[in-house]
């Protein structure tokens, strides 16, 4: 485990042991949802997420926030090589980048800009959990495109990683009830040297 990874984890302990889990009010909410998380990375492609979070408000436009979250990444690259008597080799690496994240941070915003909706920011901090899973395909291909060999080398999974991690982004509300809201979110998540950028949908209550 990381340094940074070790010290978010510290902070992530203090806070949450510094208030009460989960206090039932007016101003406490859940939502859970789900999305597409798209890579920053080229050798990555679009895959999906899901969360589930706590939020309390404090001065009605202003709260803190804990978040648990899964995202998957698609790996699907292709390189060709040029072989001998106009053979071609390709290698075809394919899986999945994912993990678990757990952090906390603040939400604020205007939630009644215009009639039921309203608008808010997201930061937040804390760590993940996660690994990559991929099988390396290797197909000798001749002159007249036919396949003459093609090897797997079977599904290889690299071991966890503990990470920090830093989030932030910005959502739009729309209220069905007095407690009830849709929400659509979009923001940026960095984990030590990557990124992706989750799109979701959810429901609050």
């Amino acid at each position: 485990m990381k340094l940074s990874a070790k010290i978010v984890i510290l902070v992530l302990f203090y806070l949450v042991s510094s208030i009460n889990i989960f206090p039932q009010s007016i101003n406490s909410h859940f939502s859970l949802g789900g999305g597409a998380s798209i890579p920053t990375q080229d050798s990555l492609k679009t895959g999906f997420n899901i969360f589930l979070n706590y939020f309390n408000y404090f001065g009605g436009n202003f709260g803190i926030k804990a978040e648990l979250s899964f995202f998957t990444l698609k790996i699907d690259n292709e390189t060709i090589s040029n072989l001998h008597y106009n053979q071609k080799m390709v290698n075809k690496l394919s899986g999945n980048n994912d993990g678990f994240t757990l952090d906390v941070g603040f939400i604020g915003g205007k939630f009644d800009i215009w009639e039921n909706f309203g608008v808010y920011g997201l930061f937040g901090f804390g760590v993940n959990v996660g690994g990559t899973q991929a099988d390396l395909t290797t197909t000798i291909i001749n002159s007249k495109g036919e396949t003459i060999d093609e090897k797997s080398n079977g599904l290889s999974s690299a071991s966890a990683e503990v990470n920090a991690a830093v989030s932030f982004g910005a959502g739009v509300s729309y209220k069905i009830s007095s407690r009830n809201a849709l929400v659509l979110e979009i923001k940026y998540v960095l984990i030590e040297q990557s990124s992706y950028i989750p799109i979701r949908i959810g429901i609050s209550f």
